[in-house]
């Protein structure tokens, strides 16, 4: 019976095979990159959870994305009446944001699109203040009611904090978490507004 089973143990120097369900090496800057997205996922989740206003999680989104993820611009806009309104911004350039057309390039291709989207050149004319220095952009809708989206989160960088394909799982994960803002604004609102009646 012992001669049929595997054994685990290999002679020294001998390749030994590694499990298919064994998760693959990672350096130690992603295992950091990992556990900041896990944080910042967490923190959002404890806000939404601790009833914050949307304003105050979209506020804080970009605080986190900016500066514990490193984007050099992250931005949440609410989409109202055809325009896309910052309601949150954070980093190079955050201050001169100002309403955009809800049909409008890299925006306008998020709110139609079923996952995040990208760009690596700044278009002209260009809805991004100082857009030529922040180049590389991905920009994912946040789900709203309806199945229509609510807004857009957009993050800008000269050098993105790390690869393109990682930056989009998080963004998409981001836009999940303000959907349930979203969805648990609305439902405040409702209840305040039938309580009052």
């Amino acid at each position: 019976a012992l001669s049929s089973r595997r054994r685990c143990v290999s002679r020294v120097g001998a390749p030994v095979e590694t499990s298919p369900f064994a998760p693959p090496l990672s350096s130690p800057l992603a295992l950091e990159r990992r556990l900041i997205e896990v944080d910042l996922l967490g923190r959002m989740a404890d806000l939404i959870a601790s009833g914050q206003s949307l304003v105050e999680v979209a506020g804080a989104t970009v605080d986190l994305l900016h500066g514990r993820s490193g984007h050099d611009l992250a931005i949440v806009l609410e989409r109202r009446e055809r325009r896309l309104t910052p309601v949150a911004a954070r980093g190079e350039g955050a201050d001169r944001l100002s309403w955009t057309a809800d049909s409008a390039g890299l925006l306008g291709r998020a709110l139609a699109a079923p996952g995040p989207v990208g760009e690596s050149e700044a278009s002209r004319p260009d809805w991004l203040p100082l857009g030529h220095r922040l180049p590389t952009r991905l920009a994912v809708a946040i789900p709203g009611d309806s199945g229509r989206p609510w807004g857009v989160l957009v993050t800008a960088d000269e050098t993105p904090p790390a690869s393109l394909g990682e930056l989009e799982t998080l963004l998409v994960a981001v836009a999940r978490q303000l959907g349930v803002a979203v969805h648990a604004d609305r439902l405040r609102a409702e209840t305040a507004s039938q309580l009052q009646r």
